[in-house]
């Protein structure tokens, strides 16, 4: 449904058996599951510490997955979307009468066009999306709501020339509209974005061609326009995938490297992008996600190289890996995370056995 980035791990893996649930001494504990077997978790937006909601895909050929936590269990929840395969990448809730998804759907000829839904605590109900003159598919990867009238979604579209750009659209309560974006160069995507108010939002992702190629791209909105920040550059490139901040002016972005296999973190101070020594697991993986709720701690998700869920702990100082929940003995990944509290936080991913949750109590 979207190119083929590091991010992607969770959705890409063959799904097929099943496993028993385990407990982690770090405080990471396998939950209980929405999706049968072949569908996958991609995003997950919490308004309280027990109250919830997870997106995702149901297997090849499904629509697009919802589903509410209770803290106890899931309730799915029926999603229309407007044609054929459709799946949902991120969501962003305010409270339990307001939610914004979204993802990629296929068009009316079978093309891959960026999709937006919203729930308003009865229904899921597509929202129309304007898309950029001559394009010939797109995808919003990312969405962060500051209120029910203020929306911001990210993503990419590719031209009918095959040129790769950024793609943002803002919702103001009623209709999308476009925003005008700096793209560095070829292969320009965002994948993640967090945002405070009208007036400040950060969004993060990469600017390449190819995975090998990659470097970090972030970019900041002041109300008015879009500017380019000065990412810190790994050895070896990389990706920004997700990004979580605690204030205006102070926020982590996390993702990986193709090439170096390491995972990938930068903290932003209000002016420029540094980098962090994340916890990397022996053989390297990607940081999908992360989630902060203050200074002093962020929680970071994603998957090691040896296809296993992976989760780091930010402290202030340093990052700490910590003992996940595996659920199988199968491939498997943490797509999403989001933390209502310093303990209480909640993961959302695929396995070989269907979508894996994981919630953690600090």
């Amino acid at each position: 449904m979207g190119r083929l980035t590091l991010r992607l791990t969770a959705i890409c893996m063959a799904l097929s058996a099943t496993g028993t649930a385990t407990a982690a001494t770090s405080g990471w504990t396998s939950a209980p599951t929405p999706n049968p077997t072949g569908n996958f978790l991609s995003g997950v937006s919490c308004w309280s510490a027990q109250e919830c909601l997870a997106v995702g895909m149901g297997p090849p050929g499904a629509r697009a997955q919802a589903a509410a936590w209770n803290g106890q269990s899931w309730v799915l929840q029926k999603v229309v979307s407007p044609h054929g395969d459709a799946a949902l990448d991120s969501v962003s809730c305010w409270s339990a009468t307001g939610c914004v998804a979204v993802g990629t759907a296929s068009d009316a000829v079978g093309n891959p066009m960026a999709l937006a839904e919203r729930w308003d605590g009865q229904a899921w109900r597509s929202q129309r999306l304007p898309s950029p003159a001559g394009t010939a598919s797109g995808e919003l990867d990312g969405v962060s709501c500051w209120s029910a009238s203020g929306c911001i979604g990210v993503g990419y579209t590719v031209s009918d020339s095959d040129k790769v750009t950024i793609l943002a659209e803002r919702w103001n309560g009623h209709w999308w509209t476009l925003q005008k974006n700096p793209n560095v160069a070829g292969g320009d995507s965002l994948k993640a974005v967090w945002c405070r108010s009208v007036t400040r939002c950060v969004a993060v992702g990469f600017s390449g061609d190819t995975p090998t190629t990659d470097r970090p791209l972030a970019e900041l909105w002041n109300g008015r326009s879009w500017t380019l920040q000065k990412t810190a550059d790994p050895v070896g490139g990389g990706t920004l995938d997700g990004v979580s901040c605690w204030s205006a002016s102070r926020c982590i972005g996390v993702g990986g490297s193709a090439k170096s296999r390491r995972t990938l973190a930068e903290i932003w101070n209000g002016r420029s992008w540094n980098m962090q020594k994340a916890a990397n697991p022996a053989g390297g993986g990607v940081l999908t996600a992360d989630s902060c709720v203050s200074a002093s701690q962020c929680i970071a998700v994603g998957q090691n190289r040896r296809n296993r869920t992976l989760a780091e702990i930010w402290n202030g100082s340093s990052w700490q890996p910590q003992e996940t929940a595996d659920p199988s003995s199968n491939p498997q990944a943490l797509d999403a995370v989001a933390c209502s509290t310093s303990n209480s936080c909640i993961a959302v991913g695929a396995s070989g056995s269907g979508t894996i949750v994981e919630t953690w109590d600090g």
